[in-house]
Formats: structure tokens, C-alpha cells, sequence
């Protein structure tokens, strides 16, 4: 009978412990029914004016997206990189976080992670498939990695040549800034 009541305390004990990293533990979402930002049109949200775009007829580029849930509160935060669409060359990308709470008729933006003076120069940072890059934006737990492309002093503007590495670990109140590595672009 003994052994019966340290059996049932151990399972219950474990059942305990799973539930609890459960709740706590942040987790990646994908696009749709659990991830109201999912299916919102970061290009409408996200205007030429906000983002200083000129010419024409501006307009925005969504050069990339990921959601998870990195604050634990068990909502998707939206990370979209994205870009003015120029005419000629690039615009540098901004790296801008929404709030997984908010509504997907309002998204709310928790702080820009990467704005156009994080550049190696003054020509700022690219990200995404358009610049080869198939996963700009990784995600794990509460530590965001972002790989870009950066310009050294006497690049040509059509020719970046430095791969930038930084990495942000939310620390329940914000965003704190990690490493920044950079290297030759590979």
C-alpha cells in the first residue's frame, strides 16, 4: 500500500512539473487560427509614412515574418522585417515587433529592433529571400537571432559584403540587446 501512495505522489509530482514548464515556457506559433497577427496585412499596417518612404507612389515590402511567443503570455508577437520598395536599389529593412495581445485590427508595436542606424554604415541593414537570405529571423525561447547583410565603407550599393549577426533576449519587461557579430558575407 506504501509503495501505491509514493507511486501516486511521484506521477503527481511530475504532472506538476510538466504543467508547469508548460505555462512558462514561451512557444514558436504559426500563422492562423492560434495566431491572430498571422494573417494581418503588415503592409497596410505599416505605412510609407511611418517608415519615410519618398517617391511617387510609395509603398512597403514585407521582406519577412515569424511569430512566437516570446513575453509567455501565451500569444504570438509578430516580427516583421520590412522595407520601403524602391525604385532602385534597396531600402534598408527595419526589424519591428507587434504585440501578440493586440488586436489584429490594431496590432500594437512593442519597439523596433533594428532601424536603419544599425547598419555597418549609413546604408543600413537588408533581410530576407530578395537578398538570399531563406531565414532572416530565428526565434528560440526568448532569444531572437537576426541575420542580415550589412555594407563595408567602399561597397557599391548594389553589393553588400558583410554578414551581421545580432541577437535581442526578452527580459519580461523588453527587449535587451545581445552580441553583434560580423563577418564576411558567406
Amino acid at each position: 500500500m506504501m509503495k501505491i501512495k509514493v507511486m501516486y505522489a511521484v506521477l503527481a509530482l511530475c504532472f506538476a512539473l510538466l504543467i508547469s514548464a508548460c505555462q512558462s515556457a514561451p512557444s514558436q506559433a504559426t500563422q492562423g487560427q492560434d495566431n491572430p497577427l498571422g494573417n494581418v496585412d503588415w503592409s497596410k499596417v505599416i505605412t510609407p509614412t511611418t517608415l519615410g518612404c519618398i517617391g511617387d507612389q510609395p509603398s512597403v515590402t514585407v521582406d519577412e515574418k515569424q511569430f512566437a511567443d516570446v513575453t509567455g503570455d501565451g500569444k504570438a508577437e509578430a516580427f516583421v522585417a520590412v522595407a520601403c520598395t524602391a525604385q532602385t536599389s534597396s531600402w534598408p529593412d527595419r526589424l519591428e515587433v507587434f504585440d501578440g495581445a493586440s488586436s489584429a485590427t490594431a496590432p500594437r508595436l512593442m519597439t523596433t529592433l533594428l532601424g536603419y542606424q544599425d547598419g555597418t554604415d549609413k546604408r543600413g541593414l537588408r533581410m530576407g529571400k530578395d537578398v538570399g537570405l531563406s531565414q532572416s529571423i530565428s526565434i528560440s525561447g526568448a532569444k531572437i537571432t537576426v541575420v542580415s547583410y550589412g555594407y563595408a565603407a567602399k561597397d557599391a550599393n548594389c553589393c553588400f559584403s558583410q554578414r551581421v549577426t545580432d541577437t535581442f533576449t526578452w527580459n519580461g519587461k523588453g527587449f535587451t540587446r545581445g552580441q553583434r557579430s560580423i563577418t564576411g558575407k558567406s
